[in-house]
């Protein structure tokens, strides 16, 4: 059976202590959530929100988001970060006898990095000597059921 493709999107429930209650989220859509008080009424709601605003958005002609699951991803990205922090990956991978690259990707690749985690990509350095390039994230405004 071929799921809905309404289906392929990044769902994501979370307790919310400001509202005291569940909010649901969608990845692709980060401007919108549903507040509810069950975990399950928080995903139907922000499953109907987004299935309302696709059919909303095919109605005006408008570009929908494409699902993250049905994305290429190539395997590169551009990370930037400061001169001093560059010196001391190159070192650490040199002493390791590894390219950056290689050294760099490992870090990333450790297994202790979950989804939704925040997690420095060089476990020795703080978080604000790294930082990625692209967009911010605006906090979802809620819609109350």
């Amino acid at each position: 059976m071929k799921p809905h493709p309404n289906d392929l999107y990044s769902y994501r429930v979370q307790w919310s202590e400001e509202d005291r209650e569940f909010v649901g989220l969608c990845t692709e859509f980060p401007s919108l959530s549903w507040l509810a008080e069950s975990q399950e009424k928080a995903l139907r709601g922000i499953r109907k929100v987004i299935d309302d605003v696709i059919a909303d958005m095919k109605h005006n002609n408008e570009l929908i988001p494409e699902p993250l699951s049905m994305k290429t991803f190539s395997g590169k990205f551009m990370v930037r970060v400061l001169p001093e922090v560059h010196r001391m990956l190159a070192f650490s991978a040199a002493e390791e006898g590894v390219s950056l690259n290689r050294f760099i990707s490992a870090k990333l690749s450790c297994k202790d990095v979950a989804p939704h985690h925040t997690y420095s990509a060089v476990g020795e350095l703080s978080p604000e000597y790294v930082s990625t390039s692209g967009t911010s994230r605006t906090k979802p405004s809620s819609h109350k059921n």
